[in-house]
């Protein structure tokens, strides 16, 4: 392809309107060599002796002097004529050699015009060959990306097979275990059911762990469980039984404190409320854990209903921060902090 092909595009634009202009030229030049000839052509000789033959004897009418004057004014005709024919033969030799200056110029233009063109359809040819190879590039790569779409799939496939009969087999293993240890008694079952009756002693409540079968990541299905839990009061004495359970009895972990918000204890009543406070301090006192709590004044307050004064006194002692919003100081951190709770 022609590194230069816009410039020899307008050198040749160019030339074809000097070619334009030339045509013109050669046409007006064409056009005014023929109008002299013709004009040259039109002229014939008048001498004396045709108009004597015109008026014949007539002439021996004439006045004296009459032929005389006849004579010159022949004489002024054929001068003129002359003098016109000169003019007409200059401008034609003039118009003539401009003519063929300019055919001349015109024929060279038209010979470097061609070579122009010549070189703009090779560039052309050039333009289409780069574009089909272009073209045949991207399908290439096209075939390509399919091929190893292809062999991706295929691999992709082999591997989900390979972790398919992975899971399967994790799957037999997880019954095989859940059936050999069905029958035993754990901390963690028995802890959760025994916190829950200091609650709902009537109530059936436990820890429940199946099979998580199909495709997923976790391989079992925990659960716990107290009745009735779908209202609000019971549903967070389910969370503080199980949160508290895996503190003390779990040997999975290195947790040594639970920690539960004011939030937790808005919807369970006085009498549960003061349950929950008295497990807490009895079990992490005996287990050497921590339990940690924030709790609204009247929610404290509201204990002293139902425990004695020694269990209030000793629970109200555990407290080891007051905080309040008189100041910044008196909050949790010290400081004012604002949370954009509101989405964008």
């Amino acid at each position: 392809m022609a590194e230069n092909y816009a410039a020899i595009q307008a050198e040749a634009d160019r030339m074809a309107e000097q070619l334009s202009q030339m045509k013109n030229r050669l046409y007006y030049l064409s056009t005014s060599i023929k109008n002299i000839k013709h004009s040259m052509s039109l002229y014939q000789d008048m001498d004396l002796e045709k108009v004597y033959s015109l008026y014949g004897e007539i002439t021996e009418l004439f006045k004296e002097g009459t032929l005389q004057t006849l004579e010159n004014v022949t004489e002024f005709h054929k001068n003129i004529h002359i003098k016109r024919s000169e003019r007409l033969a200059k401008e034609l030799k003039k118009l003539s050699t401009s003519h063929l200056e300019e055919e001349k110029s015109k024929i060279e233009m038209q010979k470097a015009f061609d070579e122009k063109m010549k070189l703009l359809a090779k560039s052309r040819a050039l333009d289409y060959f780069a574009a089909i190879n272009a073209q045949l590039t991207t399908l290439k790569n096209k075939l390509s990306k399919l091929q190893d779409y292809k062999n991706i799939s295929s691999h992709s496939k082999k591997e989900m097979a390979v972790a398919l009969k992975e899971l399967l087999s994790q799957e037999v293993t997880t019954i095989d275990y859940l059936e050999a240890y069905k029958d035993q008694e754990h901390a963690v079952y028995l802890g959760f059911r025994n916190l829950a009756n200091e609650f709902y002693p009537e109530v059936p409540a436990g820890i429940s762990i199946q099979n998580n079968e199909g495709n997923n990541q976790e391989r079992f299905k925990i659960s716990a469980k107290i009745q009735n839990d779908a209202s609000d009061g019971i549903n967070e004495v389910k969370i503080f039984c199980y949160d508290l359970n895996n503190l003390i009895n779990s040997k999975v972990h290195h947790f040594q404190s639970v920690f539960h918000d004011s939030r937790m204890f808005s919807d369970i009543d006085p009498r549960q409320r003061a349950i929950l406070l008295k497990q807490a301090n009895a079990l992490t006192k005996a287990s050497g854990m921590q339990y940690i709590a924030t709790m609204n004044e009247d929610q404290l307050i509201s204990l002293k209903d139902v425990l004695t004064e020694k269990e209030f006194e000793e629970i109200f002692g555990a407290i080891r921060l007051e905080l309040k919003d008189d100041s910044p100081e008196s909050k949790l951190l010290g400081v004012q902090i604002d949370m954009q709770y509101e989405k964008d």
